[in-house]
């Protein structure tokens, strides 16, 4: 059975945005903002299949966090989601 590679973006102590795999101990990239974490977490759930996106604002209320899906295209379709 194909198990989605779902992601969590936050931000760490330092201040930086990290994009991690949620079964990862650390994350894949770390970034300056948080547009740019999430870029990148989208495109690596892509290109891995699909998954979901949960990102961890700073103080925000647990039912206010940001859920995001994002799903590869089929493969008989050329995306051009991401040129």
């Amino acid at each position: 059975m194909f198990k989605y590679q779902n992601r969590t973006v936050y931000r760490q102590k330092d201040g930086k945005w990290a994009n991690r795999l949620n079964d990862a101990p650390y994350p894949s990239t770390l970034h300056a903002t948080h547009k740019e974490a999430i870029a990148m977490a989208k495109r690596m759930l892509i290109n891995s299949g699909g998954g979901e996106l949960k990102v961890d604002m700073p103080g925000a209320d647990a039912a206010l966090m940001a859920h995001d899906r994002a799903a590869a295209p089929p493969a008989n379709e050329e995306s051009h989601a991401l040129r």
